[in-house]
Formats: C-alpha cells, sequence, structure tokens
C-alpha cells in the first residue's frame, strides 16, 4: 500500500477535529513529499540535524513539530521554522526556546513536562504562563 492510501486510511479513521502528527525520522525526503501532496502538512521529528536538512529541502509551508528531547544548545538550528515542540523538560530549555522565538520573530507553542515530585519546577513554570502537562 501506498503512503499516500496509508495516510487517507489513518485520516479516514480518526475524529476531524484530531490533527496528525505524521512521524517522519529516519523516512527519506521522498517519502514526505508523498505524503505531504497526499495533503499531509503536520510532521514530527526527533533528531535536530535530521528536521533542519528536511526543512531546507521539504515545502516551507509544512508545520515541524519536534517530538523528542531536545537539548538547549540545539534550539538555535530548529527556532526559524519548528511550530512546536512537543517536550520542555527544564526551565532553561523554556528560556533559550523563548530567547530564540523572540529573536526569529516567531511564536513556538510548547509542552513542559512535569513530574509530579518536582514542585519547584511546578511553581516556576506556573510563573512562566506556559500550559502545564503532567507526566
Amino acid at each position: 500500500m501506498s503512503t499516500s492510501n496509508n495516510l487517507q486510511k489513518i485520516l479516514n479513521s480518526i475524529p476531524k477535529n484530531v490533527t496528525l502528527v505524521a512521524v517522519s525520522k529516519t523516512k527519506p525526503t521522498d517519502c514526505i513529499l508523498e505524503a505531504y501532496e497526499a495533503g499531509q502538512k503536520v510532521f514530527g521529528e526527533n533528531k535536530v540535524q535530521e528536521m533542519a536538512q528536511k526543512a531546507d529541502l521539504l515545502p516551507k509551508d509544512i508545520e515541524w513539530h519536534m517530538i523528542g528531547h531536545l537539548q538547549t544548545n540545539k534550539v538555535k538550528y530548529i527556532a526559524p521554522f519548528v511550530s512546536l515542540i512537543h517536550t520542555v523538560d527544564s526551565i532553561k530549555l523554556l528560556k533559550e526556546i523563548d530567547k530564540r522565538a523572540y529573536l526569529s520573530a516567531l511564536s513556538i507553542s510548547d509542552y513542559i513536562v512535569v513530574t509530579c515530585d518536582s514542585t519547584s519546577m511546578i511553581s516556576e513554570a506556573a510563573i512562566t504562563g506556559k500550559p502545564i502537562y503532567v507526566a
């Protein structure tokens, strides 16, 4: 079955108000382009370098999601184009994302992961005004 047929089968099986994030890690750009041409516009990667390379080669209206751990020193490589960062696990990383988004004149959405026993992180996250999702 082709990528576009698989995609249509999946889209038909999920509610219309659900956004499908196609995990494209390790997939070649031609496979991603096939899914894009079939209507998929949201892709997730877990490696910064791979995401940056694909973002350079593929259509600019793709919505890129960072779905894995992100190191603070690598935010600068994805800030100009990433739409959403799924896991922010430190205040230091959150501040770097905020700084890089400001420098890129972009809005980057993110999710903060808070462990239940980390009350200091909950307090700091609450101050930032970012949504908190407990893991």
